[in-house]
């Protein structure tokens, strides 16, 4: 049974829980942990799908106040209680009687960030700094970095990052506290804003002799913080500068639109959607990229759903007046999407030896098409065949994402190193520890085409074993090339894995260390002639290239001309 407990009575007392939520249970408090079955169906209403209006306080739909269920306004999602006003400032259980979800002062559910809950499940008060992740739900039990990788936080059994002096870890601690060593009993020194040294870590010894610092590394950003600190930076924006200012290799939700795009890919995992409305089934949603089709300096937001080439169809959102706004939606089944310097997207459709290449752009009444190319090669076998790139100068493939990694989003039109100052020499000496002792690797398959993402801790030789990258396949090491593929003076080791050491085609697993912790990051499609050349992988002597980019628990690969 999973943990979803949240405030002890006690140090001491740790077997006493309250399990309770004023919308969707009871209070009730035990001695032994609680199983919360008290789940219901809660319907999900988007304002751009589903239509009617919206005051702030009330959701208005043909005529009717609607309750008990959760709605997204374009830009933020909200769960309306049984008089059909937001629930503020709660902690809460989702209506599947499983997970824990907040929602702020304002009433928006927390995705892929910190939250100062105010209030237990029980409504007493508390001062507790947790963190609610992709899909919204709370961190248990998990050792984690925080979204830019600076600093180290515990959410311990119970939700509550541990803050103000030394702890324990439990057993079964997930994120890196393996990696690290954190695991049952060992301890941990947390300052009062709930960042953890990784040199805390360790048995009674290690506690003895660790000697905190005065301050605290870092102050963490909470979801109460945001409107403050926004308006801070609105005073210092000119015409000129649009953009937040980060601070280099920072990925993070630093802007409305982003927010904004997050949430809505948050609503997607969860909920789907349908083509139009009027199917009764919502498709799951499948993949995204991010594309500025209007050319107005902020991506238009692209998602296909489905579950086939059959059925996929892809929307295209774009963030207007502070909303998201749906602009377009069509079937792309065996469809690829290329760029161009026009205000337009190209899609190419190839299937059963036939293409047909098209315009799509944005009109005052919604988008329209034009055809570019359409041809059957098995009634023209003496055509050469073409690709976008043939008919519209400087188009190239646009890379479509996992829904799982933020990254493309959060890290959209600024750079992520993973290192400062590095010495490459203690570099390739850990990496290869890692190697010749068969230690832990953070595995992330960068590919969009696996089924699981993040695959968490796993033994150096277990990369090679049949189900790790591939659920078809095992791999033998055809060679070993280093190369810095972020830019940030580091060296990464790429492997190559190949069917047997003979095979011109092969997979990648990219190690990077960062703050301690060696990540594998996976991607496939390569030739075994790959080599790197400012920050990119060519391969294929030379004629395809590919930049992969990563970030702790993120990354993701695409095209490169």
């Amino acid at each position: 049974m999973r943990k979803f407990l949240f405030k002890t009575i006690t140090k001491k007392l740790t077997s006493i829980f309250v399990a309770a939520a004023v919308t969707f249970g009871i209070l009730a408090i035990s001695d032994t942990k609680l199983d919360v079955k008290a789940a219901f169906t809660a319907p999900y209403y988007n304002i751009n799908d589903n239509g009617g209006s919206w005051d702030g306080n009330n959701y208005i739909l043909d005529g009717n106040i609607i309750k008990d269920a959760f709605f997204c306004d374009g830009t933020y999602t909200y769960f309306l209680q049984a008089d059909g006003t937001p629930m503020k400032d709660r902690l809460t259980y989702h209506p599947d009687g499983e997970h824990v979800i907040y929602f702020d002062s304002k009433g928006h559910e927390v995705f892929s960030n910190f939250a100062n809950v105010k209030k237990s499940i029980a409504g007493d008060v508390v001062d507790d700094l947790c963190f609610f992740d992709v899909y919204g739900y709370m961190y248990t039990n998990v050792l984690t970095y925080n979204q830019d990788g600076t600093a180290l936080y515990y959410a311990n059994p119970y939700g509550v990052m541990e803050r103000s002096g030394w702890f324990q870890f439990a057993e079964g601690a997930g994120g890196v506290a393996s990696p690290l060593g954190a695991t049952e009993g060992k301890w941990g020194y947390a300052y009062t804003n709930g960042v953890i040294e990784a040199s805390s870590i360790g048995d009674e010894s290690v506690k003895n002799s660790y000697i905190p610092s005065k301050e605290a590394p870092v102050v963490e950003t909470t979801v109460d913080d945001v409107d403050v600190k926004n308006d801070e930076v609105e005073k210092d924006r000119t015409v000129e500068n649009e953009k937040i200012k980060l601070p280099k290799g920072v990925p993070a939700m630093d802007t409305d639109w982003k927010k904004a795009y997050n949430s809505k890919l948050s609503d997607f995992m969860k909920n789907g959607d349908t083509f139009d409305g009027t199917q009764s089934y919502k498709m799951p949603a499948e993949s995204y990229f991010l594309y500025d089709m209007d050319k107005d300096g902020i991506p238009e937001l692209c998602v296909r759903f489905g579950e086939s080439e059959a059925d996929y169809f892809l929307k295209i959102f774009s963030y207007l007046d502070s909303k998201v706004v749906e602009r377009a939606a069509f079937g792309c089944g065996h469809t690829s999407f290329y760029s161009s310097s026009n205000k337009e997207i190209i899609t190419e459709w190839s299937h059963m030896n036939g293409t047909y290449i098209s315009r799509l752009w944005f009109t005052d009444s919604g988008y329209s098409t034009d055809e570019i190319w359409d041809v059957n090669y098995n009634n023209n076998p003496d055509i050469e065949d073409k690709s976008p790139e043939d008919f519209i100068e400087g188009s190239k493939l646009l890379t479509e994402f996992k829904l799982n990694t933020r990254l493309p989003l959060s890290g959209y039109g600024i750079s992520m190193p993973t290192s400062k100052n590095p010495d490459n020499d203690d570099v390739h000496k850990k990496i290869n520890e890692v190697i010749n002792n068969n230690e832990y690797v953070h595995l992330i398959i960068a590919s969009r085409y696996n089924d699981k993402y993040d695959k968490d801790k796993v033994r150096y030789d277990t990369l090679f074993k049949k189900g790790t990258i591939s659920k078809y396949d095992s791999y033998v090491l055809i060679n070993t090339k280093w190369g810095d593929l972020n830019g940030d003076g580091q060296d990464e080791c790429i492997l190559l894995l190949g069917l047997k050491e003979t095979s011109s085609d092969c997979n990648i697993v990219v190690l990077s260390l960062q703050d301690g912790v060696v990540y594998a990051y996976a991607d496939e499609y390569y030739k075994s002639d790959l080599f790197v050349k400012d920050n990119i992988i060519y391969y294929d002597e030379g004629k395809l290239s590919k930049i992969i980019v990563f970030y702790k628990y993120n990354a993701y690969t695409e095209y490169t001309y």
